[in-house]
């Protein structure tokens, strides 16, 4: 009977705490555990230092500080849509177990892409709707310069908007992402992990970063310098 009693009681406090604070402790309790087993780079089989997306997400988020830093004295940067961004927009990666390389995703249309949103929206709109909509508008930057095409109108609208409004915070994102897979690389060339990665990863990324060059404020003073496409030419293209 006191077993009953017990069990009872817990039974309520939770029950009460998740109408108090709802979708807190889910979300919080997810963020730590979801993307343990979701390997990104996957493509590359072994040989390389495997990466899950919790180490991403946490290592690009400390990147993303360190850039913005670096840009914020050619721009204003909105920080904290950025790091928020960073630190839930391989949400949906987690909840639907798998991570998908940039060249492979969204071939045919952003049904990739979608998914992932969806996935983030089932979890996140558990929390209060003023809450939620910080979370919602930070995930959707990494998409409001891509094709809007199958999104909610709500979510089409919020990307519009922070396409005009937050445009250099769009181009800084993608820049950091681009940091990103050009630090994995190196560091893999560094220990002598799969030759030729680096080479082809700057490949991929070259035509991306110099569009970017000439649109982001700073980016060519603090990040993409000169010496550092030199660097990267004399060494890849020997």
């Amino acid at each position: 009977m006191k077993e009953n009693s017990k069990n009872g009681r817990r039974k309520s406090f939770h029950q009460n705490m998740e109408k108090l604070w709802p979708g807190v402790g889910d979300i919080v309790l997810t963020a730590q555990v979801i993307f343990l087993g979701v390997y990104r780079w996957s493509r590359l089989g072994k040989g390389v230092r495997r990466q899950n997306v919790l180490q991403h997400s946490y290592s690009i988020t400390i990147l993303a500080r360190i850039i913005i830093e670096k840009l914020s004295y050619y721009l204003e940067l909105d920080k904290d849509l950025l790091l928020t961004a960073f630190l839930v927009h391989d949400h949906g990666e987690g909840e639907l177990k798998r991570d998908i390389c940039a060249g492979n995703k969204n071939k045919a249309g952003n049904d990739d892409d979608l998914r992932e949103y969806f996935a983030f929206v089932e979890r996140y709109e558990k929390l209060e709707p003023k809450i939620f909509q910080v979370f919602h508008r930070a995930f959707l930057l990494q998409f409001c310069l891509k094709d809007h095409t199958g999104f909610p109108r709500e979510a089409a609208k919020i990307m519009e908007s922070l396409e005009l409004e937050n445009h250099f915070d769009a181009l800084t994102f993608r820049a950091i992402e681009l940091a990103e897979y050009l630090l994995y690389a190196m560091e893999q060339d560094k220990k002598g992990n799969r030759p030729g990665l680096l080479a082809e990863v700057y490949e991929q990324c070259l035509p991306e970063i110099e569009e970017i060059s000439g649109k982001l404020p700073g980016f060519e003073s603090e990040i993409w310098t000169a010496e550092v496409s030199a660097f990267f030419e004399a060494y890849l293209r020997k």
